[in-house]
């Protein structure tokens, strides 16, 4: 019994101990550089997957569903697709405690490859097709800000996702559409000329969709870290 009783506290000694993840370092209250190295550190680790606060693997993101549809017509879904980042570095981490506001900076490079299905219209031409896709994009540049909230569980304090934003913007986009028109070549190989010959403008009407994506990975990461890990663990 007494052996029970000692194995029965171990556990739930372990429990409280282990929640801050090896890889995340606690930082000083308003510790900007320390916030910076702990982030620059433990991103690369939940790419990864993190199984004890059931976040899956990241990089490469898998999703099923992507609408970049626009409601002046264009109708186009990305299916069972995955995006995989390189070449990511984190340049900046503001972590406010007086405010509860969080402000992060990060380049990286993305392939993206996909089902789709289009119909309508692209800018000026009529696209239909599904098939087969490829998205890159060079030098990516994402702000992402979050306004917290505190909330009380079981006697401790945790942070909560109140609010966020995210802002992206991209050096250089290349896509490819296979199979549009029903395989017809001629035609598909116009359309993805204009496409990439105009890509800042095509990548503007698929922007919201694109930073909707990028926002939904970076919340799998964030919100089960903000669940699992009290703030006296993260800010000391």
């Amino acid at each position: 019994m007494f052996k029970t009783i000692i194995f029965l506290i171990s556990i739930v000694f372990y429990v409280n101990c282990a929640k801050l993840p090896p890889f995340i370092t606690a930082c000083a209250k308003n510790d900007h550089a320390c916030a910076l190295a702990s982030a620059q550190k433990a991103i690369p680790e939940m790419f990864k997957g993190y199984k004890p606060f059931k976040i899956r693997p990241l990089n490469p993101f898998k999703y099923e569903k992507l609408d970049l549809s626009k409601g002046d017509g264009l109708k186009i879904q990305l299916l069972n697709g995955e995006a995989l980042i390189s070449a990511f570095t984190l340049t900046e981490a503001n972590v406010n405690s007086d405010t509860n506001k969080w402000h992060f900076k990060a380049t990286y490079d993305v392939v993206g490859d996909s089902d789709y299905e289009v119909s309508g219209k692209l800018m000026i031409i009529p696209v239909e097709g599904k098939g087969k896709c490829r998205i890159e994009m060079d030098k990516v540049e994402i702000e992402y800000s979050v306004n917290l909230k505190v909330v009380e569980r079981d006697g401790k304090e945790y942070y909560e996702i109140e609010s966020d934003e995210t802002i992206a913007k991209m050096a250089a986009v290349r896509m490819r559409f296979d199979n549009l028109f029903n395989g017809d070549k001629v035609l598909g190989d116009n359309v993805n000329l204009f496409i990439n010959e105009n890509w800042r403008e095509v990548e503007q009407e698929f922007h919201p969709g694109f930073v909707g994506l990028i926002t939904a990975m970076i919340q799998e990461a964030v919100k089960p870290f903000l669940k699992n890990v009290p703030i006296e663990e993260i800010i000391i």
